[in-house]
């Protein structure tokens, strides 16, 4: 396995080296990606860029700026893109790692992002291996994006909610626990396909059905009070797996 380096960015290259990773990972037209005069601002002032190398080459990176949510400051973690040859090899957990300890040294105790909540690895990074929450479903939140990963459904997005200074998720920071859903009490399951691109691809009339159905049902147990603490694969499906209990629902 390559090992890779993780450190700010501190050069306009190393900035511009983020644009062209947006390019390539999503498949972006050049005026849809964050420029270098947006980057390199809010990294000075209250955000971050943070790069992953594998030796000078930039493979990976993560892109946060300071935002204020639920009526206080937090660091809205906007990108985050690993080259898909580097993928599977821990690069991504690397720089969410890294940016929440940064956070935390630079006064932030909430980390935000918004996902796919169709994208079942990338639910299984932010909920079980990360220790995420997430109580808030947008409908076609980023309207239409472009580049090769929509297929022209929906953007619909969870917020993500990490909370720095819940005890699960300190340990995870600190490198002394990891979730376990074993564990977790739940009381209700939404289930996702293991692999949604594929179905994009090959029919996007079965996506849009999953787009909806799984819509609904956020909604509906949003509504209703529930929110997210968790995630697990189960043959062909990914499980979030949800709660009404108070242990993760951090006062704000």
């Amino acid at each position: 396995m390559t090992a890779y380096a993780i450190r700010p960015a501190e050069e306009q290259a190393d900035f511009e080296a983020c644009v062209d990773l947006q390019i390539a990972v999503w498949g972006f037209e050049p005026r849809d990606a964050v420029p270098y005069n947006q980057l390199h601002p809010a990294h000075l002032w209250g955000g971050q860029v943070l790069l992953a190398l594998d030796r000078a080459r930039v493979i990976g990176f993560s892109y946060g700026f300071p935002a204020k949510q639920f009526g206080k400051l937090t660091l809205y973690s906007h990108m985050l893109a690993v080259l898909p040859e580097y993928r599977g090899r821990g690069i991504g957990v690397g720089l969410k790692l890294a940016q929440a300890r940064w956070a935390r040294e630079n006064d932030y105790d909430l980390i935000t992002w918004t996902y796919d909540p169709l994208e079942a690895v990338n639910a299984n990074l932010n909920v079980a291996r990360l220790g995420g929450i997430a109580k808030e479903y947008r409908v076609n939140h980023h309207g239409d994006m472009g580049g090769q990963l929509t297929g022209g459904l929906p953007t619909d997005r969870l917020l993500l909610e990490w909370h720095l200074d819940d005890p699960i998720v300190a340990a995870i920071i600190e490198g002394s626990q990891e979730p376990a859903n074993s564990s977790l009490t739940y009381e209700r399951i939404v289930e996702v396909p293991r692999n949604f691109r594929a179905i994009k691809a090959a029919n996007p009339s079965e996506a849009l059905h999953w787009r909806l159905r799984v819509r609904k049902q956020f909604q509906d147990a949003f509504a209703a009070g529930y929110l997210v603490v968790g995630f697990q694969f189960a043959g062909d499906v990914g499980q979030y797996l949800l709660t009404t209990r108070k242990e993760r629902i951090v006062a704000y």
